[in-house]
């Protein structure tokens, strides 16, 4: 085969313990690299995975690479048994003039590679897998060979369509509000006739289920086989710890997720200010690597302070007041809220920033939508060290169901559901 092979027996010592014969073999494929883990919601959500999986089973990784797989190469040989990497394909202006002509969805679109796909159906030529499972819908077209009959898992993570569809409505240029339309309805025709299924399907929220039941029943293909695995989080290294900056706010993410950006600007713009108004010595900190030039032109002005990038993000975690989350889209759970509650940050947030994860206001959380709302509950922390960590408290508490070590046995329950689904591929 013609893929980077990186591979060597696990040697990492907590897998070398747990000999368990026979143990199956498992063909794993990612968008990226799953290590390190932090940096993307990918990364994150799938490297609990990872180590659940290599704990078991015999795993290799096939995934796509930017370059950066021989930096990681020891930690990834460590984990799994053998590692197999491809280069990501280059796509440039003229692959986004045929995208209009094409029915495949810009997120496909991307992982699309001859080369990737040749490269999987070797893999599964040539090794005995009981499993395949595959992270991100963008992976799914490629890792689902029709004449083959291996059991299929595929972590969607979310409802793609929908986040996709939200872009569009909050997108003000005519051309790309065209496009992303068009790039909505060729998702939700993927979703609705074209995903497999006889695979099975992951997502990490009640309400991403809820919304694929609906656009597959709108087909004639039927439902798809949907589980539901929320997001973990990694309790000891999201620990407390001392407060050391009072009249501190954070809002934390990758701002390249537009959906963050959005909400980073607005909070800049209209609610700090209404803050700021009511508590003058307040600061506001937005951290996270490629920030726009638009937010980038906030920082320094009013106690606004955008960082981009940032080494450790419990630094930030840990120096701030309050974690404010002014998010109006996005799918799936969203990490920096586990994290922010299990290094007991009060949160404060809209009702998009917590979905997936049951709180409720005025216990572990405070929830408005409006800027006017977001702002008095901020100040109302602010203002109310008891009640602050009283909230903290609570949402720490509530936070442990979401433990690695949890969610980690769910994730295993239903791979070894898969691997009891013979014939799993048709259409």
């Amino acid at each position: 085969m013609r893929v980077a092979s990186t591979g060597r027996e696990s040697t990492h010592p907590d897998f070398r313990k747990m000999k368990v014969e026979p143990r199956q073999n498992i063909l794993m494929v990612t968008p990226d690299l799953p290590f390190p883990p932090y940096g993307s919601g990918m990364k994150v959500r799938a490297w609990p995975q990872v180590i659940a999986l290599c704990e078991k089973y015999n795993v290799d990784l096939l995934s796509y690479s930017h370059g950066e797989g021989t930096e990681y190469k020891v930690e990834l040989e460590r984990v799994f048994r053998r590692v197999f990497l491809v280069q990501r394909p280059q796509n440039g202006f003229f692959d986004k003039l045929l995208f209009f002509p094409r029915v495949t969805p810009e997120k496909l679109l991307l992982y699309t590679s001859l080369y990737f796909d040749e490269s999987c159906r070797t893999l599964l030529t040539n090794k005995d897998y009981g499993l395949v499972y595959v992270v991100s819908v963008s992976m799914a077209h490629l890792a689902l060979p029709q004449n083959l009959a291996y059991p299929i898992l595929v972590d969607i993570c979310d409802a793609p369509s929908k986040l996709i569809y939200d872009h569009y409505t909050t997108e003000t240029n005519l051309l790309k509000r065209l496009y992303r339309y068009a790039d909505f309805l060729k998702m939700r025709h993927y979703e609705k006739a074209r995903l497999p299924r006889k695979a099975r399907y992951l997502v990490a929220t009640l309400q991403d289920k809820a919304y694929l039941d609906k656009v597959c029943s709108e087909g004639n293909k039927g439902l798809l086989p949907i589980r539901v695995l929320p997001n973990s989080v990694d309790l000891d290294r999201f620990r407390p710890r001392e407060q050391k900056d009072e009249g501190s706010i954070l809002f934390l993410g990758g701002m390249s997720y537009w959906p963050n950006e959005e909400a980073a600007h607005w909070l800049a713009s209209d609610i700090f200010p209404r803050i700021k108004g009511m508590v003058p010595g307040c600061r506001l900190v937005i951290a996270g690597r490629n920030p726009s030039s638009r937010l980038m032109s906030m920082d320094g002005i009013e106690e606004v302070r955008v960082t981009g990038y940032v080494e450790d993000t419990r630094d930030y975690y840990g120096s701030a007041t309050v974690f404010l989350c002014p998010l109006r889209h996005g799918t799936g759970i969203k990490n920096k809220i586990l994290e922010a509650m299990s290094m007991k940050l009060p949160v404060v947030g809209t009702r998009a920033s917590f979905n997936g994860i049951p709180v409720q206001h005025g216990k572990e959380v405070l929830i408005a939508d409006d800027a006017k709302g977001l702002a008095q509950f901020t100040v109302d922390l602010l203002q109310d060290r008891n009640r602050r960590e009283h909230m903290a408290g609570e949402a720490y508490a509530f936070v442990r169901r979401y433990g690695m070590d949890f969610v980690k046995a769910q994730f295993l329950r239903f791979v070894e559901e898969a691997l009891d689904c013979p014939n799993a591929i048709s259409d």
